[in-house]
């Protein structure tokens, strides 16, 4: 006999013990979602029997994300899974890794005290990523689980790139990842997060506005009726948005609006609100006058708030918020999550928020601001409201501004470097701090890999009168960004104009020599700089100047174009001693790169890897975004010696998208160049020209450093030849040499 299978109203644990249905998709307050509910039970039983999967959920704001989310949780649970849920929100998007700690119960401090206390990198990105990889392993071996994360469109850079790491590293376990984001927002990092993950096999579903029977369906499952003509007119006002349309028909209920008689629902009013914000008002308005101020200072504070801080703001004790926060929770607006309260929906806080006039929601923005500030709190949580009404010549805000970029510049250099700018915004030209934040700013946007704006910055601040200590450090962290952006010629002139200067600092001295000879070397011009570095090696008994690591750089490719392969090593090995003893972190991970360039091209590949590990490492700790390419690409050129052509393939295609999605291309042509050899080598001359014309392209666009240039012309040469281009191969084989002749 066929067992029936349980109806709509059957209790999660009758529908999960029968197995097939996993929850349901159709019952009541959850329609329309038959398709999408499919591909979730897909995924779960795939998960009991140790496969993972990752289902990606994207739409408009109020279209069931979470609700999806809170169904496939529910369902999972039922069946014995390990559940983590978290959610992002705008407030989170200064905090590294919010969601995705808050999802598994842990915090950036205590994975951090459960470290080596010796270990204090400037960028701990990297490691915590390793660290929750770790956790993640635990949990999943024990059997299935299932991560929720929710709003993803807030979510912080750091968030993005570690989901990257995590899920392919995860794959083999049962675990099951359901990411949601909403579509119509700002998020070019999740775009093409949830594009790199559909590629690698990950299940996209776009929720869709509910069609009319879902609509009619969900109407009569709220009001316990069948909706009357007028008002499913009405609903379609809501364009099929659930949140929208279950908003609008508690709003009609409660304002008496709706009659309900011999199971039929109908209009007695048409009066409706006509925005979301009016919906929000019309709930506030239900609500004693204490609860409304609570609600409209909470939403100040963010969709999660702490009773502490709402109670701080209020001038309350927080056993005076109890009963108004009650009546908050019984009307719906707001529910308990872990240790603080949520806006049952961001929409929701958002319409809250439209409630209060633009003057006073500023004054609440920078009362929490302060109260953030001088409690001694992260600047990073101050820094959300400090933007929200901060005006030029507010120097108490640009101050707090300041304290998040410092903490931000390790851990989420690309945030640190739009509050950098900020801050600059809001100083007047007369405030004598404005051309240390242009510093700042320079410095943190050049970190990022934003060399064009650091580069704009730094040409426009100098033109203007500034300190000659001051304007040299400009000039050197402009000419530094140069170099990463490839613009040699003007590199040597910037350094060149440092160091004429009187009475810079030793340190600055010692960094603007460095910057000149990797600028001299860059435009392959090594018997002049040769002749430099003599100067700044002869005689110091000390390595504790960074003129050092650049003078040894040099006098390393000069050895090696003479055919002194030991003795080039030796130079830079010493270039990459010096750096790791010296307190500039900043400067590490370039001499790794060259030495794993040059023990890849003398074949000792084995020391080459290790190496590009440790550089690889170095590049995370120092947090220079500029530079995160770096490893895969070397990596990729190591692969190619050792015939790995599919590896080397892919470690190229690896480098080429980071430096791509982080706008970065100080060794691109790496990337190219090897692509090219690979295709040359399978004989596909179409990919092959291909690859060698985006080389060409970078390299004249200036977006490449020059590091490896007679390599990578060699490489152009052979395909050149391949081509039947002889002429062409020869004089592209003569070009790097050109200067030692």
């Amino acid at each position: 006999m066929t067992q029936e299978p349980p109806s709509g109203d059957a209790s999660p644990k009758q529908r999960a013990a029968y197995g097939s249905d996993l929850g349901g998709s159709s019952r009541r307050g959850w329609r329309g979602r038959i398709r999408e509910w499919r591909t979730v039970t897909s995924l779960l039983r795939a998960a009991e029997l140790s496969r993972g999967g990752v289902l990606l959920v994207e739409g408009q704001a109020g279209l069931g994300k979470t609700c999806l989310l809170e169904e496939t949780a529910a369902a999972a649970a039922e069946r014995g899974f390990a559940l983590a849920r978290g959610a992002a929100d705008k407030p989170s998007q200064l905090m590294p890794l919010a969601s995705l700690t808050s999802a598994l119960g842990e915090s950036v401090q205590n994975l951090q005290a459960a470290g080596d206390t010796r270990v204090d990198p400037l960028d701990l990105r990297l490691w915590l990523v390793e660290r929750l990889q770790e956790r993640l392993e635990q949990r999943a071996a024990r059997g299935p689980m299932l991560i929720t994360l929710d709003d993803l469109h807030w979510a912080d850079p750091t968030t993005v790139l570690a989901l990257r790491s995590l899920i392919p590293e995860l794959s083999s376990y049962p675990l099951v990842w359901t990411l949601a984001r909403t579509s119509d927002g700002d998020g070019s990092n999740v775009d093409r997060l949830f594009d790199v993950l559909e590629r690698d096999g990950a299940t996209r579903i776009v929720l869709d506005p509910l069609d009319e029977q879902a609509v009619a369906e969900l109407i009569a499952d709220i009001l316990d009726a069948r909706p009357g003509t007028e008002l499913l007119t009405l609903a379609t006002g809501a364009a099929g948005n659930p949140f929208v349309l279950v908003e609008l028909l508690r709003g009609l209920r409660d304002e008496g609006a709706l009659e309900v008689a011999e199971g039929r629902a109908r209009l007695v009013s048409r009066r409706v609100p006509g925005r979301m914000q009016e919906i929000a008002r019309s709930g506030l308005n239900r609500l004693s006058p204490a609860t409304r101020q609570l609600l409209q200072v909470a939403a100040v504070l963010g969709r999660g708030f702490s009773v502490d801080d709402l109670a701080h703001m209020l001038g309350e004790p927080a056993s005076r918020l109890l009963h108004p926060l009650e009546e908050a929770g019984t009307a719906g607006v707001v529910e308990l999550s872990g240790d603080t309260l949520r806006f049952r929906h961001e929409l929701l806080r958002r319409g809250v928020i439209e409630t209060i006039g633009p003057s006073v929601r500023k004054a609440l923005h920078r009362q929490a601001g302060e109260m953030l500030l001088k409690r001694g709190d992260s600047a990073i949580l101050a820094a959300g409201h400090l933007l929200q009404y901060a005006c030029p010549g507010d120097t108490q805000a640009a101050a707090g501004l300041d304290q998040a970029v410092r903490e931000l510049l390790s851990s989420s250099p690309q945030t640190a470097a739009d509050l950098a700018v900020r801050s600059l915004e809001l100083t007047v030209p007369t405030d004598p701090g404005r051309f240390d934040r242009t510093v700042t700013a320079v410095y943190a946007l050049t970190t990022s890999g934003r060399l064009s704006e650091a580069i704009v910055l730094a040409r426009r601040a100098l033109g203007q009168a500034a300190p000659p200590g001051q304007a040299a450090r400009l000039r050197y962290e402009l000419g530094y960004a140069l170099y990463l952006a490839g613009h040699t010629t003007e590199v040597v002139t910037e350094a060149e104009t440092v160091l004429a200067q009187e009475g810079i600092s030793d340190e600055l001295r010692g960094l603007t020599q460095t910057l000149l000879f990797r600028g001299l070397m860059a435009a392959h011009e090594y018997r002049s700089g040769h002749e430099r570095t003599q100067a700044v090696l002869a005689g110091r008994e000390n390595d504790d100047d960074p003129a050092l690591i650049g003078a040894h750089m040099l006098v390393s490719y000069v050895r090696l174009a003479e055919g002194r392969a030991a003795d080039a090593l030796g130079h830079v090995r010493d270039a990459v001693r010096i750096a790791s003893i010296l307190p500039i972190q900043a400067h590490r991970a370039y001499p790794r790169l060259q030495l794993a360039a040059m023990l890849t091209g003398v074949g000792q590949v084995r020391e080459a890897e290790t190496v590009l590990q440790a550089t690889a490492e170095e590049i995370a700790a120092v947090g220079y975004t500029a530079f995160a390419a770096g490893p895969a690409l070397f990596r990729s050129r190591l692969r190619l010696v050792e015939g790995r052509h599919e590896d080397a393939s892919a470690e190229a295609a690896a480098g080429l998208a980071m430096a791509e999605e982080m706008g970065t291309y100080a060794f691109s042509l790496l990337g190219f160049a090897v692509l090219a050899v690979i295709a040359t080598r399978e004989g596909d001359m179409v990919t092959a020209a291909k690859r060698a014309e985006q080389y060409r392209a970078r390299m004249e666009a200036g977006h490449g450093v020059m590091l490896l240039s007679a390599w990578g012309n060699w490489c152009m040469a052979l395909v050149a030849e391949a081509r039947g281009n002889l002429e062409n191969a020869v004089g592209l084989l003569g070009a790097p040499f050109a200067d030692d002749q």
